[in-house]
């Protein structure tokens, strides 16, 4: 019984440590977001940023039009 007792309070210690470094990494990229936007404000270098959105916007842009290929196709087979 005890042993069990001890497993718990591990898991939940366990649990504990995890939400701790979730909400320390939520709290970086906050602090970093809030920074880019400062900086932004000021006329700064966000360049990376920037980049980075455009990237995954086109990754997504190109995935819907293959999507949408790869339909047409089915549809002249038949």
């Amino acid at each position: 019984m005890e042993m069990q007792m001890k497993e718990m309070m591990d898991a939940m210690l366990n649990q504990q440590k995890v939400q701790m470094e979730m909400q320390s990494t939520i709290q970086a990229q906050q602090a970093r977001i809030e920074q880019l936007e400062s900086q932004q404000a000021m006329g700064g270098l966000v360049a990376p940023a920037a980049t980075h959105v455009h990237s995954q916007q086109q990754s997504h842009a190109y995935t819907s039009s293959f999507n949408c290929h790869r339909s047409s196709e089915e549809v002249s087979k038949s």
